[in-house]
């Protein structure tokens, strides 16, 4: 009987932290499905790879706070980098991770200097875990950028 309370006891505390953990999710981002986070892009190193100046296989490094869709709470981070594919069309190719409230989600796609770009969602942790589907980069008149994330559910 003891072995069974403590299965029953140990169940209850991983269905409780599960669900804070997705009520946090939902308070976070109201919908985990769809959703826009802001980028202030402020700490990004490029090496300048080849030739001087910009060039095909320049490396971008960069990590830099998400904040929520009116700008103003810190809602997550992002992680990653760009090598750059082509000076003439402004065209780089990115790899990077975002990570707020439940988990995280991995994007891959071309990042474009003047214009802007659709990422595919490559996975995810958490409530994310089976994430797919697309993240619009928008560029905004301010410098930073609108992540907006659709997700398949």
């Amino acid at each position: 009987m003891r072995k069974i309370l403590t299965a029953i006891s140990v169940a209850a505390v991983v269905l409780l932290v599960a669900g804070a953990v997705a009520a946090g999710a939902g308070t976070e981002l109201e919908d985990p499905e769809q959703f826009t986070v802001v980028n202030r892009p402020v700490n990004a190193v490029l090496t300048d790879t080849g030739e001087p100046g910009d060039s095909a296989g320049d490396l971008v490094t960069f990590a830099n706070k998400l904040y929520d869709e009116t700008n103003t709470h810190v809602v997550g981070r992002e992680q990653g980098s760009c090598i750059r594919i082509d000076p003439a069309k402004h065209s780089n190719e990115c790899a990077f991770t975002v990570f707020v409230e439940g988990g995280q989600i991995t994007l891959q796609g071309p990042f474009f200097d003047t214009r802007d770009s659709v990422f595919a969602v490559t996975g995810g942790t958490g409530v994310f875990r089976n994430a797919r589907g697309v993240m619009r980069m928008h560029h905004r008149d301010d410098g930073n950028f609108d992540y907006v994330f659709k997700l398949i559910p």
